[in-house]
């Protein structure tokens, strides 16, 4: 039936009630998720599990691997810390048994002990020059007041270059005379005993 369009409205009747800002008007549901048509909403629903047969759900990160991971970097750079360790002992070694050595051969110069202080040089050296040439160049410089007194040895140096290495341990020497002079002694190493080869002729 066809309502009276001439119908005048009845005044006693209730208006029809509007949707609440809150309420959905009738015939329409819940909001849908975020997201384009077609396409599922973002996040998974609560509750939801890993399905490992579903190609659009990523995989769940692997604790074991990432654990492992980390323990081999760790060891990775314990080992490279531990081996840049050792390289710089070892070179820290070698620099300071080139300044024992000269010490020690000036030691026995100045204490006039040229017999020992001979046996230190290198074999090369003492070919160009008799024990017996090396005591008494040494002794004329006592003689003439140019004796050893003192000496600092710190500035040590080591090179090596396609296999050959070069050795430097030099310092201060002072002479009874009153004279200072810096000094530098070469070192070389054969057989892997240091010896000195140049730089204590500048003592006689």
């Amino acid at each position: 039936m066809t309502d009276d369009p001439w119908k005048k409205p009845d005044p006693n009747a209730q208006p029809p009630q509007r949707p609440g800002p809150h309420q959905p008007p009738p015939g329409y549901g819940p909001p849908p998720g975020y997201g384009p048509p077609g396409q599922m909403p973002y996040g998974p629903p609560s509750g939801q599990v890993y399905d490992p047969n579903n190609p659009y759900q990523a995989p769940l990160p692997q604790r074991g691997s990432i654990r492992r991971l980390v323990w081999i970097l760790l060891t990775v750079g314990l080992l490279v810390l531990g081996g840049c360790g050792v390289g710089a002992y070892f070179l820290v070694r070698t620099i300071g048994k080139s300044a024992d050595e000269v010490n020690a051969f000036l030691r026995d110069v100045r204490d006039q002990r040229f017999d020992t202080a001979y046996t230190r040089l290198c074999p090369s050296a003492q070919a160009g020059q008799s024990s017996s040439a090396f005591v008494q160049a040494l002794q004329s410089a006592v003689d003439r007041g140019h004796r050893v007194i003192s000496f600092d040895i710190k500035q040590v140096n080591t090179n090596s270059t396609n296999g050959f290495t070069t050795r430097t341990a030099g310092g201060r020497v002072s002479f009874g005379d009153g004279g200072t002079q810096f000094i530098t002694f070469s070192l070389q190493k054969p057989g892997g005993n240091l010896c000195i080869s140049s730089g204590y002729q500048l003592l006689e």
